[in-house]
């Protein structure tokens, strides 16, 4: 979710401390591979520590929506995520005829 939202060029906030109600330590999540590498990004707020979380949510809202960081984010997240400027839609329909019809390009009807 924190990828597609940075797709659509926004940031994300994520919660990474214990909150004493639930089971699983959201701390845990930073040890992750898969968050670990873009807690660099300066699109993604990680809040590490509940005593800082009003005035950290504050600080992210007041960045959401702004054309300059929409913008930031759109090009940060080109590192992460392959984008060649087509919509997905139409990376899809490449990738199916590129894999069904390959080998019979006469079949190529509607597609």
């Amino acid at each position: 979710m924190i990828l597609e939202a940075a797709v659509c060029g926004h940031p994300a906030f994520c919660i990474g401390f214990a909150d004493g109600v639930n089971n699983w330590n959201f701390a845990e999540a930073l040890n992750n591979e898969h968050i670990a590498v873009l807690q660099d990004r300066s699109w993604l707020d990680i809040c590490k520590d509940s005593a800082r979380l009003e005035s950290q949510f504050g600080a992210f809202l007041a960045r959401i929506g702004l054309p300059e960081t929409e913008k930031i984010v759109r090009e940060e997240v080109r590192k992460t995520v392959y984008n060649d400027g087509r919509t997905y839609a139409v990376r899809l329909k490449d990738a199916i005829i590129e894999d069904f019809f390959s080998n019979a390009p006469s079949q190529r009807c509607c597609l």
